[in-house]
């Protein structure tokens, strides 16, 4: 989860640590005393140069996200999917001269990617090239479950889930009539879908 708060005073920042405590407390039906026994420890992810952001983790440990790569062919470097482990920080290798963006994980290791082919955005399963398979040429994915389901929004049509095989469903759009839309942002082990 990623939350961007500024802190105007010490008052405010005291009651949102309040407040994530007790949501904390009600979310995983922790005790008081072994919520505060906690002991937890940042870990430097490291980079490729530039900026680090982690988008998810499984509950192997394994953290995925972007790194900003300097490079001479653009003065804003490129981003690029990425895979930390017990072993460090690892390149995933998409799209070496375009962007890249590790967004889920599931907890068999199976990754959600968004990476630029020819300047256009392809969401993949792996290394399944889900924009193809769809027949569009744009798409992004977002989540991926245990069951290797991946959810994203393309080009064309709207918000999309694929179940693999070949077999991309797109999801009705609350929109107007007539009109297509929608992105799907997450998708959970029994197949429920939040999205846009």
């Amino acid at each position: 989860m990623k939350d961007r708060i500024s802190i105007i005073d010490r008052k405010t920042d005291i009651m949102i640590c309040r407040f994530s405590f007790y949501v904390l407390l009600i979310v995983n039906g922790l005790f008081a005393s072994n919520l505060l026994a906690q002991q937890y420890r940042l870990i430097d992810l490291g980079s490729f140069g530039g900026f680090t952001e982690a988008n998810d983790i499984n509950n192997r440990s394994e953290i995925v996200g972007t790194s900003n790569q300097p490079s001479p062919l653009n003065i804003y470097g490129f981003n690029r999917a990425f895979i930390y482990d017990r072993t460090g920080l690892h390149n995933l290798g998409y799209s070496p001269t375009g962007n890249s963006y590790a967004n889920a994980i599931n907890d068999s290791g199976h990754l959600a990617v968004t990476a630029e082919v020819n300047g256009i955005r392809h969401g993949f399963l792996d290394r399944t090239d889900l924009a193809i398979l769809a027949g569009v040429t744009y798409s992004n994915v977002h989540d991926i479950n245990i069951f290797n389901h991946v959810v994203g929004t393309d080009g064309g049509s709207g918000a999309f889930v694929y179940y693999g095989g070949g077999n991309v469903k797109y999801l009705p759009w609350p929109g107007p009539a007539g009109v297509s839309g929608g992105t799907a942002y997450g998708i959970n082990d029994r197949g429920e879908i939040v999205g846009d």
